[in-house]
C-alpha cells in the first residue's frame, strides 16, 4: 500500500524548535518492514503540498500524527485529504487522539484512530486494509462501523524496545533536521549537526500534570549496546556531531545510564550531547553518575525542580521530592562543571502568590544558569485536566492555544485571578534573567552572542508579550 505519514504544523505564537519526529520515524521502519510504500509530508519543514503528495504518489492512508496543539490542524487536513479523494482512509494517532478518540471520529472525515504506541497496531492495520477484512481484531484502535464509534481492547506496550527498527531516517530529508538547531541550550558552535533518540519509554510517577497515555507509567528502555549503536549510526550515516536524548527518564535507572556513559567512553564516540526534557529526577541524582556522564560528552544538566514549596511538590502536584533534594542537585550538577537549566511550573491550581514567590526565590538563589518557566498546561488525558473538566474550572478550551508558552492562564484558581497567574509568569522570567549578577555573566558567554537574535525573542516573549 501507499502510505502517507503527515507531521502537521501546530497555530503557535510562539514555536522555535522542531526536531526529528521519531515516532512518525519508527512507524516507518516498522511499515516498511512490511514492503508498503511510505511517503513523508512534515509540515514543519516542507511546504505544503498535500494534494499534489496525495496525486503524485496514489495514497492509500494517511497517517497523522497529533498532539492537543495540533489537533484542529489535523482535522483540517483531514477534511482537505477526504475532499481531493474520499477513499484514502485517514488514520489519526498521538497523545490527543489518544486520550479523546470519539472527538475526532464525530468528525466525518476521520477513519481510524489508534490509541497509545501506533507501530503493531498500525502495521496490523494496514495488513487488514489491504486484504479487506474487519477491524474488529485490531488492539489498540477505534473506528466506526454502521454508524457507531468502536473501540477496540488496548494493544499490551512493547516492552523490548530493542525489537523496534532504527527510524527511518532515510526516507526523510534529513538535511533539514540538521540544521533545525534553534534551542540555545547547546547551540554554542557553528557547524552543529544534530541527532535526535529516545532510549526509553513510559514513567512510573504520578506528577498531576503529566500524561501518560502514549507511553504509559510502566518503564521500559532500550539495551546500552542497542543505544549506542544508534548514535554510531548516526555519527557514521549522517555525520551527526551532537545528539538529543528525548527521555522523560533517561536516568531512571543509574546502572543503565552508567553503561550507555561507559560505552560512549569507550567506543571512543567523541560526541556531544543532551537531555532536554530533564537528565532526571531531582532525588535520583548521583555525583558518580554526573561525573561519568561529563567525561561522555553531556554538555548540560536540566532538572526538574517544578517548585520551591514542599506543600506544592507533595499536596498539589505529587511530585515528592524535597527542597533539599533540588538544592543538593543544583550543587552536584555545577560542581562537575554543567550548564545547569531548571524547569519550573508557575500557577499550580491550589498554590498561592507567596509561593510562586518561593519558587522564583529558589530558582534565583541556586548556582544554575538558566531557568524555564512555564504556566501550568491543563493536558487531555492528565489528572489535572480530569479534576478542573469535571469542576468545570477550565477558561480555555480551544486546543490551538494548549502550549505552557503561550502567557496564558488555562483555569482558574481558587488564591489567584487569571491576570494575576499572567503577571506572576512574566515577573518569575524579569527577576530570574535581569539580577545585574545574572546579565553580568550572561555578557561573558559565548553562547549568547551565538544565539543573540533567538534569545531577543525569547526575551520579547516572555517578557513583554501580551497574552492572546
Amino acid at each position: 500500500m501507499n502510505i502517507l505519514l503527515v507531521y502537521p504544523k501546530p497555530n503557535l505564537k510562539f514555536y522555535t524548535t522542531h526536531s526529528f519526529p521519531l515516532g512518525m520515524g519508527y512507524i516507518a521502519a516498522v511499515l516498511e518492514q512490511e514492503n508498503h510504500n511510505i511517503f513523508i509530508l512534515d509540515l514543519n519543514i516542507h511546504s505544503d503540498n498535500l494534494e499534489e503528495v496525495l496525486d503524485k504518489n496514489k495514497i492509500d492512508i494517511t497517517g497523522i500524527y497529533a498532539k492537543t496543539v495540533h489537533i484542529k490542524s489535523v482535522w483540517k487536513l483531514c477534511e482537505r485529504i477526504k475532499k481531493h479523494n474520499p477513499k484514502i482512509r485517514t488514520v489519526l494517532g498521538g497523545p490527543h487522539p489518544s486520550v479523546l478518540p470519539e472527538e475526532s471520529l464525530n468528525f466525518s472525515t476521520v477513519d481510524i484512530v489508534i490509541r497509545k504506541e501506533a507501530e503493531y497496531s498500525f502495521k496490523e492495520l494496514c495488513i487488514n486494509l489491504s486484504q479487506n477484512k474487519v477491524l474488529k481484531d485490531i488492539k489498540g484502535i477505534s473506528y466506526k462501523s454502521n454508524g457507531k464509534i468502536i473501540h477496540n481492547p488496548d494493544r499490551e506496550f512493547i516492552n523490548n524496545l530493542d525489537d523496534l527498527p532504527f527510524p527511518a531516517r532515510h526516507l526523510f530529508n534529513f538535511e533539514d533536521y540538521t540544521k533545525f538547531n534553534t534551542r540555545p541550550t547547546w547551540n554554542t558552535q557553528k557547524n552543529t549537526r544534530i541527532g535526535t533518540i529516545i532510549t526509553s519509554r513510559g514513567c512510573p510517577y504520578q506528577c498531576v500534570f503529566c500524561f501518560h497515555g502514549v507511553h504509559g507509567y510502566n518503564y521500559r528502555y532500550r539495551s546500552p549496546e542497542n543505544v549506542i549503536k544508534e548514535i554510531k549510526l548516526l555519527k557514521e550515516k549522517y555525520n551527526v556531531n551532537f545528539i538529543e536524548i528525548l527521555d522523560d527518564n533517561f536516568a531512571l535507572i543509574e546502572e543503565r545510564a552508567k553503561k550507555i556513559c561507559e560505552l560512549m567512553i569507550k567506543e571512543n564516540l567523541n560526541i556531544k550531547w543532551t537531555v532536554p526534557e530533564g537528565f532526571i529526577r531531582a532525588d535520583k541524582v548521583s555525583q558518580d553518575l554526573l561525573r561519568l556522564a561529563k567525561q561522555a560528552g553531556c554538555v548540560d544538566f536540566w532538572f526538574a525542580m517544578e517548585s520551591g514549596s514542599q506543600r506544592v511538590l507533595d499536596n498539589i502536584i505529587n511530585k515528592k521530592t524535597s527542597i533539599e533534594q533540588i538544592k543538593e542537585t543544583a550543587q552536584i550538577a555545577k560542581k562537575e562543571g554543567f550548564e545547569t537549566g531548571a524547569f519550573i511550573c508557575i500557577g499550580n491550581f491550589g498554590e498561592t502568590e507567596e509561593e510562586i514567590l518561593a519558587s522564583i526565590n529558589l530558582a534565583r538563589s541556586l548556582d544554575i544558569d538558566k531557568c524555564q518557566f512555564t504556566i501550568v498546561t491543563p493536558y487531555p488525558g492528565s489528572k489535572l485536566y480530569d479534576e478542573l473538566h469535571t469542576k468545570n474550572k477550565l477558561l480555555i478550551t480551544d486546543w490551538d492555544k494548549y502550549s505552557p508558552y503561550e502567557n496564558k492562564a488555562f483555569f482558574e484558581y481558587p488564591e489567584m485571578t487569571k491576570e494575576k497567574i499572567e503577571y506572576m509568569y512574566q515577573l518569575a522570567f524579569k527577576k530570574f534573567y535581569f539580577r545585574p549578577s545574572y546579565v553580568l555573566k550572561t555578557l561573558k558567554r559565548k553562547s549568547t552572542y551565538t544565539n543573540f537574535s533567538l534569545i531577543l525573542k525569547e526575551l520579547y516573549h516572555f517578557l513583554f508579550s501580551k497574552n492572546g
